[in-house]
């Protein structure tokens, strides 16, 4: 029987190597991405809207910035496991409502070991919990391989990278930025990528509102 299929795209640039490269086998195939009510980044949310591969469902995690001033924990992540909510709670929720709306056989990923992200044998690995089958035909590359392809086919680069300690952060909603140091200087970082998402967040929160009003702005 033929395998059913279909991608984990976050828009990142592992996943839009691994978008490419299975398009130009002539497949179609439907993606899915997890993202926030209201805590993404403007630019990233219009990155998005015009580098999407086709048939892409967006689920949204419902995670607002009134949830966020309820749960200050959560606000750059002070170590891994608070990281790890962020992504068990956004990108995994997302794809585990993917294969079972679309009742797949195979997800695609864009997961790599120079990541230290698990792979599985050959890059093929199924969650005991979920059932959810992954596959990422990449998993062994290096980085430069990666960044090979990109810029060789011309592929969309994700503006995060551009951003202050972009290659090290990565992709994912503003608050779950890692490896700040401090709230103030998590703040200062997002302020320099987006003035408005502070703003906004000052609404709310206290440091940000604390952190706005230093500025006397």
């Amino acid at each position: 029987p033929r395998v059913k299929y279909g991608s984990a795209w976050s828009g990142g640039k592992d996943s839009v190597v691994v978008d490419f490269l299975c398009r130009r086998l002539g497949r179609e195939y439907p993606s899915c991405i997890g993202m926030t009510h209201d805590l993404e980044y403007p630019a990233f949310m219009q990155y998005v809207t015009d580098n999407m591969p086709p048939d892409l469902s967006v689920y949204n995690s419902g995670h607002t910035l009134k949830w966020l001033s309820e749960n200050m924990h959560m606000l750059f992540p002070k170590d891994s496991t608070i990281a790890k909510h962020w992504f068990i709670n956004i990108q995994h929720k997302a794809q585990n409502k993917f294969w079972n709306d679309k009742e797949l056989d195979v997800l695609i990923t864009g997961r790599r070991n120079k990541d230290s992200n698990f792979c599985g044998k050959n890059g093929l690995y199924r969650n005991k919990q979920t059932q959810v089958v992954r596959y990422s035909p990449i998993y062994d590359w290096t980085h430069e391989e990666t960044l090979g392809v990109m810029k060789y086919y011309n592929l969309p680069i994700a503006p995060f990278y551009s951003w202050v300690n972009g290659w090290v952060v990565g992709s994912g909603c503003w608050p779950a930025r890692q490896w700040t140091g401090s709230i103030e200087q998590g703040w200062s970082e997002v302020y320099s990528i987006d003035p408005s998402i502070v703003h906004d967040a000052s609404k709310y929160i206290e440091s940000a509102k604390d952190y706005v009003r230093n500025l006397g702005v």
